[in-house]
């Protein structure tokens, strides 16, 4: 193939060039280095030079198949491992406490300056989880193919099957080691003689799913808590956030709805929510980060009641943001009741408000047969003030509602 970006490794002694392609293992190649190539210094190339190489096979390597770490309570509960030229595929299951997943999760998402990932501290690891369930399979890798091995996440220690475990992955000639020191063969032998780092991930085994939503500012957080295996909300779960640092500083109970808006019991920022019933039998967790989307619910800093079935609710939009005076607005009203069907055609006043909060102008439309409103009568015109225009839509029939 033709070569990609030629790079020069500078920190070599003899500057080493290096040819990057998409070389495929055990084949044959030609590099050709032509004569008349210019150097820096003005000289060129004399003769043409060819060198013939044979790839070698692929390093091994064992890794988790995706990024994904959580599994159904039911069903085969497995991870995907992920393994090239491998014989032997070796793991490790550990059970987590729930006092200890904050750290463990953190750890994984780079939230420690000390912490460089992987199994750089594999003992301190280790050592916020419980008794390892080891064991070793056998790999029949096809040579340089990658191959997908189902892991099952478990372990038989009596207690509850859901939970949250930490999963070490490795493989090769020499055994990975997850701990300082291992009892080899009648002695005691550090970990430098013979180590080869693990891949880890937590993993969560649980029927319980979390939707979280944050408020405008981020001091407020809403937690919806829904059975997996049936779509019902769970009712009277415990809700705690906690900081980076493993501080508890919020907490809650979901209703009957499913849902939780957490109060701050202590200062910090969140960082995780964890989730667990109170039998202690299922329990989840979620990292929340900066970049959760806004709730427009907490705008006035309450949620809204979930709809009955035969109230009626209305979603609003114009096909753009921002309007030139003159020009018309293109306002859509989409109504919608409890079930989530279009409510019978009833009357409903549009109102066109300007930035002072005054209603400038007033229409009044009907519904199709689909709960659908269009109208382009609004426009703002040259004489009248620029800001921040409000159309807002309000019922003149049986079912209340206001939207804008």
């Amino acid at each position: 193939p033709s070569p990609g970006p030629i790079t020069v490794d500078y920190y070599s002694w003899n500057q080493k060039v290096h040819l990057k392609a998409d070389y495929q293992p055990r084949t044959k190649y030609q590099v050709t280095v032509k004569a008349g190539l210019p150097f820096a210094d003005g000289r060129v190339t004399k003769f043409e030079v060819r060198r013939s190489f044979v790839t070698g096979d692929r390093s091994p390597s064992v890794d988790f198949a995706a990024r994904g770490r959580y599994l159904p309570s039911s069903g085969r509960r497995a991870i995907a491992i992920e393994t090239v030229n491998v014989t032997n595929l070796e793991c490790a299951i550990r059970s987590v406490p729930r006092a200890n997943i904050v750290q463990l999760l953190a750890r994984e998402e780079d939230r420690y300056r000390r912490y460089y990932g992987g199994g750089g501290d594999s003992e301190d690891t280790v050592e916020l989880s419980g008794e390892p369930e080891r064991f070793k399979a056998p790999c029949e890798n096809a040579p340089n193919k990658k191959e997908i091995w189902k892991l099952p996440v478990a372990v038989d220690d009596g207690g509850p099957s859901n939970g949250v475990y930490l999963v070490a992955v490795g493989g090769g000639e020499r055994p990975f080691c997850d701990e300082k020191y291992r009892y080899i063969n009648g002695q005691w032998q550090h970990k430098g003689d013979w180590y080869n780092p693990p891949e880890w991930r937590l993993v969560c085994v649980s029927d319980l799913g979390l939707s979280v939503r944050a408020s405008e500012n981020g001091s407020e957080l809403g937690v919806w808590v829904t059975s997996l295996a049936s779509g019902t909300p769970v009712a009277d779960t415990v809700v705690e956030v906690y900081s980076k640092s493993n501080v508890k500083v919020m907490e809650g109970a979901t209703d009957g709805n499913g849902w939780c808006r957490v109060h701050r019991v202590a200062e910090g920022a969140p960082f995780a929510v964890v989730v667990r019933t109170r039998s202690g039998d299922d329990m989840t967790f979620m990292a929340v980060s900066g970049a959760m989307r806004l709730d427009e619910t907490y705008r006035d800093g309450a949620r809204s009641d979930y709809l009955k079935p035969d109230a009626c609710t209305g979603f609003a939009w114009t096909e753009r943001g921002i309007y030139r005076h003159e020009e018309k607005m293109l306002f859509h009203l989409l109504l919608r009741n409890g079930r989530m069907t279009a409510p019978k055609p009833f009357p409903v006043l549009l109102e066109l408000v300007d930035p002072k909060g005054t209603v400038f102008s007033r229409r009044t439309a009907m519904p199709d047969a689909l709960g659908s409103v269009v109208c382009d009568a609004f426009s703002v015109p040259a004489d009248q003030p620029s800001g921040k225009w409000t159309i807002r839509a309000a019922s003149l029939g049986v079912l209340p509602f206001t939207v804008t």
